[in-house]
């Protein structure tokens, strides 16, 4: 599968975001730029989940979160 290359360098975010909230529920978007994801929000009528960002990596502490509850069982514990 060829790559399609990073966001706004075919089009711009605006268009990518407008595009992808038409045909999806949500966007789960992993970016170099923290303004690529504030960027798709701002444009995209549908919820806009940071994956991997150079500033935030939310979807990575969730999962540590898990794994922690999964070793001990509780969040206590």
């Amino acid at each position: 599968m060829a790559s399609i290359g990073p966001i706004a360098e075919r089009e711009p975010v605006k268009d990518v975001a407008r595009n992808l909230d038409r045909w999806t529920h949500g966007i789960v978007a992993r970016v170099f730029s923290h303004t690529t994801i504030e960027e798709l929000a701002q444009w995209s009528k549908v919820p806009v989940i940071n994956a991997l960002s150079d500033l935030y990596h939310p979807c990575q502490a969730l999962a540590t979160c898990r794994l922690w509850k999964s070793g001990s069982g509780s969040w206590m514990d």
